[in-house]
C-alpha cells in the first residue's frame, strides 16, 4: 500500500526534492482538504506546537546583544537611580524676545550657558565621563511648565517646524561639556516665530546624547520675525552694533561715519574716547546748514551709546615716554589703570590730572604701539602684540 507523506510528522524529505517551508496558511489549506474533522483537530494542534516551538526557539537563541551598542549604552545610562542623581541646567536665561534668523544669546548678550550637577550636592559635576558628554539643544513647547519629569515627557514638549517650514532651530545644535559646562557659542537661531503656539512662547532644552541626565529647561520667550528687529534701535546696544541703531543718529549721519571707517557702537564710542569735539565735528555739528546735528542730539546719541555693554576681558596698554609708567585701556580706549615698572597699579584719578591728560594725549597719538593686554592673577603683565589688531584713522585730531 502507497503511504502519503504526511507534512507534519517525520522529517524525511523524497529524494530529489527541496524541502518547502510550511505557512500557516497552507497548512490549513491542506487539513481541510484531506482530513476529517477528528483528523482536522490533531493535525491542526501539532502544527500549532511546531509553530510555538520554533518561535520560542528563535527568540531564546537569539544573542542579547543584537540590539545597537548605542541603545544598550542608552539602556544603561537611562536607570532611574543614575537619572535622577545628575541634571543639566541652564546657567543664564535667553532674553525675553528673540528674533528669528537672530543668533541666540543670554540677557547679557554673552553666550547661553549650561552645566551639569549633581543633585545630592548640587554641585557642578567637573570630572568623570559626564563631564564632556555631548549635549544636543533642541526647541521646546512654552507650555512646559513641569517641575519634574520623565525622559518622554520630556521628548513629548519638543517641538517641530510647521508643516513646509524648515526645521525651528537651525545651526550647530550640539555642544560638548567641558569640565560640566557647555557653551553655546556657534549661531544658533530661530527660523520661525512663535506667535502659532498656544503660549505663543518657545524654550530652549539641553539633554544629553547618551542620556544619564535630567534634561535643561529654558525660561519661556517670544520670537518675533526678524522684519520687526531690521529698524528697532537696542537698549542698551551691542558693542558690535551698527551706529544706526543709537538712538537720534540717522542713516544719513551713519553713511558720512562709515566713510571714516566708524561702523560700529564700540568704533564710536572709541572716537568719543579720543576727541569728543571731532566727533561731533564729523557728525557736522551745527555749523553745516542743513546737514548737521544740535548739540542736544549729539548728547542724546552720546548717552545710548554708554548704555552699552563692554566685554571686560578686551584692555590694552601702552608704555608712555615716562619712565617707568605705562596706562591700561578698555576696549573703547578709556584708561582704567596705570602699571608702574615697580609692579604696583593705580587708578588714574590718583596721579595729577594734568599728567594723566598728557599721558593720555601721548597714547591717543600713538595707537598703533597699543598692545593686548592680560592681567594675570598675581598681578604681573601678560602682554601680547596682537598682529591684527586695527585702530581707527585719529591723525588730525591733535594739533
Amino acid at each position: 500500500m502507497k503511504m502519503q507523506h504526511n507534512p507534519f510528522h517525520g522529517d524525511s524529505v523524497p529524494n530529489g526534492l527541496k524541502p518547502h517551508k510550511i505557512t500557516f496558511k497552507k497548512a490549513v489549506k491542506k487539513v481541510m482538504k484531506d482530513r476529517s474533522t477528528k483528523q482536522y483537530m490533531v493535525e491542526m494542534e501539532n502544527m500549532i506546537r511546531k509553530i510555538v516551538r520554533e518561535e520560542l526557539d528563535r527568540i531564546i537563541i537569539q544573542p542579547q546583544f543584537s540590539s545597537s551598542s548605542s541603545t544598550m549604552e542608552r539602556s544603561r545610562s537611562e536607570t532611574p537611580s543614575l537619572r535622577s542623581r545628575f541634571k543639566l541646567r541652564f546657567i543664564n536665561a535667553p532674553p525675553s524676545t528673540i528674533f528669528t534668523c537672530a543668533k541666540i544669546e543670554a540677557k547679557d548678550h554673552s553666550p547661553v550657558a549650561f552645566e551639569l550637577v549633581d543633585t545630592a550636592t548640587n554641585s557642578r559635576v567637573v570630572s568623570g565621563p559626564l563631564s564632556s558628554s555631548r549635549v544636543e539643544i533642541v526647541p521646546l513647547n512654552g507650555d512646559f511648565t513641569e517641575e519634574s519629569w520623565t525622559v518622554d515627557v520630556f521628548k513629548g514638549y519638543i517641538e517641530k517646524q510647521r508643516e513646509g517650514k524648515r526645521p525651528l532651530l537651525t545651526g550647530d545644535l550640539t555642544v560638548t561639556l567641558k569640565n560640566g559646562v557647555g557653551v553655546i557659542s556657534g549661531v544658533v537661531t530661530f527660523s520661525d516665530n512663535s506667535s502659532w503656539t498656544r503660549s505663543k512662547r518657545f524654550r530652549l532644552g539641553a539633554r544629553l546624547t547618551g542620556g544619564g541626565a535630567v534634561e535643561a529647561r529654558s525660561e519661556a520667550f517670544k520670537v518675533k520675525d526678524q522684519r520687526g528687529e531690521s529698524y528697532k534701535k537696542h537698549h542698551p546696544p551691542y558693542p558690535g552694533d551698527e551706529v544706526w541703531r543709537l538712538e537720534k543718529i540717522a542713516r544719513v549721519s551713519a553713511k558720512r561715519l562709515a566713510e571714516r571707517k566708524i561702523i560700529t557702537v564700540k568704533d564710536f564710542r572709541r572716537w568719543h574716547t579720543v576727541d569728543a569735539d571731532a566727533l561731533y565735528n564729523l557728525l557736522g555739528g551745527e555749523h553745516i546748514p542743513g546737514g548737521g546735528i544740535s548739540k542736544r542730539t549729539y548728547e542724546a546719541i552720546v548717552s545710548h551709546a554708554m548704555e552699552c555693554v563692554l566685554d571686560e576681558a578686551e584692555c590694552y596698554i601702552y608704555n608712555t615716554t615716562a619712565l617707568g609708567v605705562s596706562l591700561i585701556f578698555n576696549s573703547v580706549y578709556e584708561v582704567i589703570k596705570v602699571y608702574f615698572s615697580d609692579g604696583t597699579f593705580q587708578n588714574p584719578d590718583q596721579l595729577p590730572a594734568y599728567q594723566l591728560v598728557e599721558l593720555k594725549r601721548e597714547a591717543y597719538q600713538n595707537l598703533s604701539q597699543f598692545r593686548t593686554f592680560v592681567e594675570h592673577p598675581h598681578r604681573s603683565l601678560q602682554c601680547t602684540q596682537n598682529p591684527g589688531l586695527q585702530h581707527n584713522n585719529f591723525q588730525g585730531i591733535y594739533i
